[in-house]
């Protein structure tokens, strides 16, 4: 069976705490940050978290019905911020790609 590494799944909601948000858990594989995934289609996000190398959290106010299992495709572009994050670490050190990232999502 073929890995899928061009999204993650919402493994686990729980209700947070305000009434109208959701902590989202969620599990990819692959090489990604979890911003890397295209959270607002779950709905406004609030705060995000990596929890490990292939997981982790949202808390959200969702725009619809979010299920376990719900497939959160990569942001268009991720794979080639991932490649030049790479490349930069290699060959210049982690604090461009900081400032590379946070141009990339202006």
């Amino acid at each position: 069976m073929k890995k899928t590494t061009d999204r993650g799944f919402v493994v686990s909601l729980h209700h947070d705490a305000s009434p109208d948000t959701l902590h989202v858990n969620l599990k990819w594989q692959g090489d990604h940050d979890i911003s890397a995934f295209d959270l607002d289609g779950l709905g406004q996000v609030l705060h995000c978290e990596n929890e490990t190398e292939n997981t982790g959290w949202a808390v959200i106010k969702p725009s619809h019905l979010v299920n376990p299992g719900d497939a959160v495709p990569l942001q268009k572009g991720a794979e080639i911020v991932n490649l030049q994050r790479y490349q930069s670490i290699s060959r210049e050190g982690i604090s461009l790609v900081v400032l590379y990232e946070s141009q990339m999502r202006r």
